[in-house]
């Protein structure tokens, strides 16, 4: 039994290793993330409702004077794929909000307020983020709207590939270790 395991560990920790990385190729593990304690907000966006980021219209300040070149820009920046077709400059802009909000969550704790928007990591982003927050975010008076930048960090969810590579570890061990009891037989 212990010879067997021997033979089959290496093979099992090469597949899931493989897997890992194809699977970190085709699904990012980080994130841009801006995390603000309470107390840089208004009033008004501290009220019950007011953290909804899909109710709050967090991009579209922003969007809204953008040309067509500028957002078509972005429209690739959060997803290559997306089809841009002879469309208007007020339709794009409204799927370039819809895909932002897509790709954007909140997190909330007693005294803070984190915002973690999800795309491919390019060194664009850190400062668009920061322009679209400080846009569309009710800062209190005295927050210096320049120091969003101390704010917005790129951070890795090290779960998600950890999983993957656990799942993928488990299953080539019962795959290899069924083909080495197979070939014993034989």
């Amino acid at each position: 039994m212990f010879t067997v395991i021997c033979k089959v560990l290496p093979f099992s920790i090469a597949a899931a290793m493989l897997v890992t990385l194809i699977s970190m190729t085709f699904s990012p593990v980080y994130f841009l993330s801006a995390s603000f304690p309470k107390e840089v907000f208004t009033a008004k966006m501290l009220s019950a409702n007011a953290l909804n980021v899909a109710e709050q219209n967090l991009f579209l300040p922003r969007i809204t004077g953008f040309n067509l070149k500028q957002t078509t820009r972005l429209i690739r920046m959060v997803d290559a794929e997306h089809r841009i077709e002879k469309q208007q400059v007020k339709q794009l802009q409204a799927e370039l909000n819809q895909l932002l909000l897509s790709r954007i969550n909140a997190e909330q704790t007693s005294d803070t307020l984190t915002l973690n928007l999800r795309v491919k990591k390019s060194v664009a982003w850190p400062n668009e983020y920061r322009a679209f927050l400080a846009k569309g975010l009710e800062f209190a008076a005295d927050f210096n709207k320049k120091e969003i930048a101390g704010y917005v960090t790129w951070k890795t969810d090290y779960l998600k590939p950890l999983y993957v590579f656990l799942t993928a570890l488990f299953v080539a061990c019962g795959f290899t270790y069924g083909l080495f009891v197979l070939k014993g037989k034989t």
